[in-house]
Formats: structure tokens, C-alpha cells, sequence
């Protein structure tokens, strides 16, 4: 039975040295399911006991059946669930890259539109432009981190001051997008008083602070303010991004911190 991988086959001892091979013995050793003496077996008791082995193999090959059914649609739910997840990542990421690329075409439209703009000017643009495409190319890089093995991501000494001002300025687009489309001022800006340098891997982190932003500016109703401000705790540091827009209810409130949940519907993503 081991030898062929017949688990399921029963099997039963009959034989007539129940001396030589004692019951206790023989069933402690030997992997078989019931043991009898010739002389208590007749033609009608062997029916019986085969007739029960049978029904108990049939039992057991049906549950190996059901069995090898639930793993393959184990197998199915666990590679519809991986897609389903992979289709949130992507559509997470590609999120991130309409974000990024808002300022590089709004800046980009701007400086060919008008080929009049001081030197200071369409320096400060064009450092945008490329801080938002190394922005892109570092989303690139943490979208292969999720389907490929390697070291860690390297961290970069960055200073917070230019952090929270790259992010208000990738932002800035879609601000002026928002009070032309909508006609009311957004009033953006920062609150940091440090100089402090922080080890970070500074484009997700600038990432995460432009998705904040991009949102609050997404929930105002009306002319208000958003502000980033930067609080030094011991051992940490903690950014936020304050708004007077809708805020949220309660009910979503509970879910802003789960993975790609969104209020906005096809316009979003989450974060």
C-alpha cells in the first residue's frame, strides 16, 4: 500500500497462526484495518466485513475528490484574488503617475506657450519638470520592486524644508487647474520652521505628501486654505497636511487607511 500510493485500499488479515501472529502484534505493526482468526470467519462474516471496507473505500476516494476540488478552487479564489490585487497595484500606481505628470505637461505647456518667460523663471519650471520625471522613473522602480527579488531601496538624506516646497510645487498645477476650472482661490503653502535632514526614501515620501495635497485640493468646496507643516518629536517627525474642505464621515473615516479606498469614484484610486 505505501509502495503504490494506495492509501485509500483497506485491507483486512485473515489467518489461521493467530498464535504466530497475535492480534496486538500484527496490528501495531502492520498498517491494516481489521484481523481475524479463521475459525471465527465464515463465508456470511466475510461478505459483512468486505462489504464495509468496500463502502469505507468509497468513502474515502469521494473525500479525496472533494478534497482535490477544494484545493483547485483554492488554487482559482488564491490566483483571482493575486489579479485582483495586482489590478489594484497597477491602477494605484497609475494614479500616482497622472500626479506626477500633471506638472510636467502643465509646465511644459506653459514654457512653449509663452517663449517670453524670464530665465529665473523657466529655470524654476524646468527643475520641476525634472524632479517630477525622476518622480515618475522612481515609481518605475518600486512597480518592478513588487514582481522582482534585490537589495533594499537606498535612502537619500533629505532636507524637509525642500521636501514640503518640491511637493507644493508639483501641486501647484493642479491647484490653478482647480481655481480655473471652479473659480474660487486655494491659498497653498507651508509651515516649516527646521532645517532639519531626515534619511528617507524621498520620492515615495514626496509621493505620499503630493497625494495628501492632490486630495485636499480635490475636496474643496469653496476658497480655503491648505497647509503643510512639519512638528520634530524625539525620535520622529511628523508631516501634515491640513485642509478646510469636506472632511470625512465617519464611516469613512474607518476605511481612509485601507488600500486603494476612494470616495471619488472613477476619478480616484485612494492611496
Amino acid at each position: 500500500r505505501d509502495q503504490r500510493n494506495l492509501d485509500a485500499m483497506r485491507l483486512v488479515m485473515r489467518t489461521g497462526q493467530p498464535g504466530t501472529a497475535p492480534e496486538e502484534g500484527v496490528l501495531s505493526l502492520l498498517d491494516i484495518n481489521d484481523y481475524w482468526p479463521k475459525t471465527e470467519i465464515t463465508a456470511h462474516r466475510m461478505r459483512t466485513i468486505l462489504t464495509g471496507l468496500i463502502r469505507s473505500y468509497r468513502d474515502i476516494k469521494t473525500l479525496e475528490s472533494q478534497n482535490a476540488k477544494l484545493r483547485e478552487m483554492q488554487r482559482r479564489l488564491f490566483e483571482q484574488q493575486r489579479l485582483k490585487v495586482l489590478g489594484e497595484l497597477v491602477s494605484g500606481i497609475t494614479h500616482d503617475f497622472n500626479n506626477v505628470l500633471t506638472p510636467i505637461t502643465a509646465y511644459a505647456s506653459i514654457l512653449l506657450d509663452d517663449p517670453s518667460i524670464e530665465e529665473d523663471e523657466r529655470q524654476e519650471f524646468l527643475e520641476i519638470i525634472m524632479r517630477a520625471g525622476k518622480d515618475a522613473a522612481a515609481l518605475i522602480k518600486r512597480l518592478r520592486s513588487y514582481y522582482t527579488t534585490g537589495g533594499n531601496q537606498v535612502r537619500h538624506w533629505v532636507e524637509v524644508r525642500e521636501l514640503v516646497s518640491d511637493t507644493i510645487a508639483l501641486a501647484r498645477a493642479r491647484k490653478d487647474e482647480r481655481e480655473l476650472r471652479d473659480g474660487f482661490d486655494i491659498d497653498l503653502r507651508s509651515e516649516v520652521d527646521t532645517d532639519v535632514r531626515v534619511s528617507c526614501h524621498g520620492a515615495e515620501l514626496r509621493q505620499a505628501l503630493l497625494n495628501l495635497v492632490i486630495n485636499a485640493i480635490d475636496a474643496m468646496k469653496a476658497s480655503g486654505e491648505i497647509i503643510l507643516s512639519v512638528d520634530l518629536g524625539d525620535d520622529e517627525i511628523v508631516f501634515t497636511v491640513a485642509d478646510n474642505g469636506m472632511g470625512m464621515e465617519s464611516d469613512v473615516l474607518e476605511q481612509c487607511r485601507d488600500a486603494f479606498y476612494s470616495t471619488k469614484g472613477g476619478e480616484g484610486t485612494g492611496l
